[in-house]
Parts: structure tokens; C-alpha cells; sequence
């Protein structure tokens, strides 16, 4: 299964949308898609100095300064109340510290955190998750093929790199504690291969599974198709339906 996208805007939106790793590089792109959308963002954030100013005024952006680490569950119910939907970019810092240092489950505990709260809420319909996972993750639902030295080397980077580790088990959060099809709550993983940095969103495709090898052959992901795609998610029914409790990958066409 695959879907072409061309470089049009996301249509109008109404949802509410809880925002985890606003400040990212691909969080903020998130961000202003939902609102050029007409989202209602609610951004959880360590900085709220690190949004843009053009954001920061937007009237449907709400700001809350906080560590996501520290935050309850009981915290977390009354501001997805409050929405639709959430979004999680979070990814560790490119660092010593931030790839080595504390907390080392930094995306797993707030995927965890989040689905935790989504099924204590009391709404008509199910609250939805997306989360943007990585190419490194296979998809066993699917019964992903993967060559013999792409395994070797996913398992090694899965022993040295705690953020490797810590984006799959997110994952599998989703994929075997949730389900693709609990009633309380719908998710989609998105799996983006190597991510780069573009000005306007272009032509891109999305697949069920990873047409090339992320090790030896990677694609290419532009954070701001990345997050054109993620706000057509949240506002497109269709396309949600597609989707729901699935690891879609994205590639920039070549």
C-alpha cells in the first residue's frame, strides 16, 4: 500500500491537539502545521523561550512549561480532556549527555505516560496518538523482511544507543500493549528514514513497510513533510482510517 502527497496545505481543522517535543526540530514544524490548519495546539515544553515568537502569539497556541518526566498522570487527564488528539516528536539530544544521560527512556515513559491517561478519559469517541518513530523499527505485525546485516547492526546500535532503544520500545508500546484496534484509544507510528531539513513541503510517499534498507540504502524524510503529513493525519477522517494502528513510512520522492 502507498499514497502520494504533492506540496499542498493540510485543510482547515477543528480538533484540539496535545503537542509533546514542540521545541524539536520537527516538533515546531508540527506545531505550525496544526495551526496553519486552525488546530488548537497545547504545547508541553522544558522552554517555552525556544518557540518561535510567530508561534508563541498564535492565539490558539497554549504553553505549558514543564519536564514531561515530571508529570503525572492526573496532570496529563484534564489537558487531553481538553483535545483530540496528541502528538509525540520527543527524541534525545544529539550529546553525550543527551544520548548517554538520564531519563534514558525518555519517549518510551511518555508514550506510556500518555496511553495511560488516554484510557482513563471519558469521550464518545477514541482519543488518538501519533508517533514519530524511525525506519530502525521493523514493523513484526507485518512480518517485515529484513536482510541479515541490517539485523546485526539494528542490534547493535539497540545496544550502544540508548535513544535507538528507547524510540522502539515506544513503539512497542503501541504495537502489543495497545493494539491496532483498542476502542479507547487509536495510534499511529510514523517511521520517517533519514531526516533532513527543507524550506517548503514537497512531493512525498508513504508505504505500509520500508521500501529500501535504512542501513545500506536509506531514503530521506524532510522534517517538514514529516510534519505536513502528521497534521493531515489529525485532520483528515480518510486518511486516519487508513492508518490507525499502523507504522507508515515516509519518503521524500526522489
Amino acid at each position: 500500500m502507498g499514497e502520494e502527497q504533492a506540496a499542498d496545505r493540510c485543510g482547515d481543522g477543528e480538533t484540539g491537539v496535545l503537542v509533546l517535543g514542540a521545541t524539536g526540530a520537527t516538533g515546531r514544524l508540527v506545531v505550525r502545521q496544526l495551526l496553519e490548519s486552525g488546530n488548537r495546539v497545547t504545547a508541553i515544553v522544558r522552554s517555552g523561550g525556544k518557540i518561535p515568537e510567530e508561534l508563541h502569539s498564535n492565539p490558539l497556541l497554549t504553553v505549558l512549561e514543564k519536564e514531561i518526566s515530571q508529570v503525572q498522570v492526573g496532570e496529563l487527564i484534564p489537558l487531553m480532556e481538553e483535545c483530540d488528539s496528541a502528538v509525540c516528536c520527543l527524541g534525545h539530544t544529539m550529546s553525550w549527555k543527551g544520548v548517554f544521560g538520564p531519563p534514558g527512556r525518555l519517549v518510551a515513559d511518555a508514550v506510556k505516560l500518555l496511553c495511560q491517561a488516554a484510557l482513563q478519559i471519558d469521550r464518545p469517541g477514541p482519543f488518538r496518538l501519533v508517533m514519530m518513530s524511525s525506519t530502525g523499527h521493523r514493523n513484526a505485525d507485518f512480518h517485515e523482511k529484513i536482510p541479515l546485516p541490517d539485523l546485526c547492526i539494528r542490534f547493535i546500535l539497540k545496544l550502544l544507543l540508548p535513544p535507538f532503544a528507547d524510540t522502539i520500545a515506544a513503539s512497542e508500546i503501541l504495537r502489543t500493549e495497545i493494539g491496532p484496534s483498542d476502542a479507547q484509544l487509536e495510534w499511529v507510528a510514523l517511521r520517517p528514514d533519514s531526516l533532513i531539513d527543507r524550506a517548503e513541503v514537497t512531493s512525498y510517499e508513504v508505504c505500509i513497510s520500508p521500501t529500501r534498507s535504512a542501513i545500506f540504502n536509506p531514503g530521506q524524510s524532510s522534517r517538514i513533510n514529516v510534519a505536513h503529513f502528521i497534521a493531515r493525519l489529525i485532520n483528515d477522517e480518510d486518511l486516519w482510517n487508513i492508518w490507525r494502528g499502523r507504522m507508515p513510512v515516509l519518503y521524500n520522492r526522489e
